[in-house]
Parts: C-alpha cells; structure tokens; sequence
C-alpha cells in the first residue's frame, strides 16, 4: 500500500492544483446576471467485465466538473477485477470531455493515468503495480438536476513494456453530492 501511495502521490500533487485551477473563476466587476450554477460533482459505483483477463470488476469513481457547464471533467476511480485466486486492482486518473457541452449527458471520450497492480507473467513472481495510461469512451445519462445519473463506458488500458492491456465495459450509476436542483 505504502508503494502505490509514494507512486501516486507526485501524480495526486501535480493534478491537486490544475483541478483547484480548474474550479476557480476569475472575478470581473460586473457578473453576468444569469449565470448558470456549477455543474455537479457526483460519485458512484460500477460493475463490468475485463475482456483480456475474462473477470467480473466493480469499482467507483468520482466524477468533477473542471469547466462550469461540466462538459470537462476530473474522474479518479478504482477497479477491482475477480479473476480464479487473483485479485487485480487498478486505479485511474481520467480526464473526459463531452463534446457536445451538454455537460450532464451525452457521448464522452478522455484518458489519463492508469495504475495496475497484479501479478504479473509467472504465477511464482511476487505482485507489483506498473503504470501505464488509459483511453475511455461512452455514455452517460441524465439532466443537470438529476439526482441519480448512469454511464456506459468503454476503457482501453496500455501497461508499460508488456502485451497486457486490460479492456473493459462497465455499467455505473452516479449520484449528485453537489447543487441542488433550480427553484420551479
């Protein structure tokens, strides 16, 4: 545990400040008068299946609005994948775009950092983590003032100098922790 953290940590120090950077806006002297709240932060948990390993995963992730209307977001998640007397773990940093702006649903794409730990090669070699990146696709559903929101996703992972490259589909199910819906 202590190896992945002092692994993570630099990457969680880099990525602090530009998320920080990203929800900051600048003050102007006079604001809009409609300006349309924040995007909400949601969190939520997923199940799926990783193609190369054949195995069952379930993970969580936390979905952050980098841009007001949502439409670019921070996503740090976790994967556990259940393959025969193994478990794999794999954690994520993603950054998705909706390209439409809609924000709250609609087609995305994105990638970032992906960090594997499980055995790997011969049985007998002791576990480690190596890292590697990730490409993501999919689509997520529901308005701005939804309290539950769901996502398909489609994610392609490339580990370091080796042929293992996890693929998975994943179903998830998200829930609004920020803003509450407009007054009617």
């Amino acid at each position: 545990m202590m190896r992945i953290l002092r692994r993570t940590l630099p990457v969680a120090t880099l990525l602090g400040p530009l998320v920080l950077a990203g929800t900051v806006t600048p003050v102007t002297a006079q604001a809009p008068a409609a300006e349309a709240p924040w995007a909400s932060v949601t969190a939520g948990l997923r199940i799926g299946y990783d193609n190369n390993v054949n195995g069952e995963l379930l993970g969580g992730q936390i979905r952050i609005p980098l841009l007001r209307d949502g439409s670019l977001e921070f996503v740090p998640s976790g994967d556990i994948t259940f393959v025969p007397r193994l478990r794999e773990y794999q954690g994520n940093l993603d950054v998705t775009w909706i390209p439409r702006g809609s924000g709250s649903s609609g087609a995305f794409v994105g990638g970032g950092l992906a960090f594997r730990n499980t055995i790997f090669g011969d049985p007998l070699t002791p576990r480690e983590t190596r890292r590697g990146y990730n490409i993501v696709a999919g689509l997520k559903s529901g308005s701005r003032d939804s309290l539950i929101q769901s996502q398909l996703e489609l994610r392609w992972t490339r580990i370091k100098d080796i042929a293992f490259n996890p693929q998975t589909v994943s179903f998830g199910v998200n829930l609004r922790l920020t803003n509450r819906p407009a007054s009617r």
